[in-house]
Order: structure tokens, then C-alpha cells, then sequence
């Protein structure tokens, strides 16, 4: 899980500016992982 985590905040990181919204969710779900 440890991948998958880096790699969504890598993303959320990338796409901060235009999801910033979704990206703070899915970055706390990511956390919980």
C-alpha cells in the first residue's frame, strides 16, 4: 500500500491547482490506507 499511497499524493502534488477540492479527500482516505 505504501506505492499506492505515494503515487496518489504524487498525483494530488501534480493536480493540486485544478482538484483541489477532490484531491484533499482523496488524499485523506489515501492517509487511512
Amino acid at each position: 500500500m505504501k506505492k499506492l499511497k505515494r503515487d496518489i499524493v504524487n498525483k494530488l502534488d501534480f493536480r493540486s491547482q485544478d482538484f483541489s477540492q477532490t484531491g484533499k479527500a482523496m488524499y485523506e482516505l489515501a492517509c487511512e490506507l
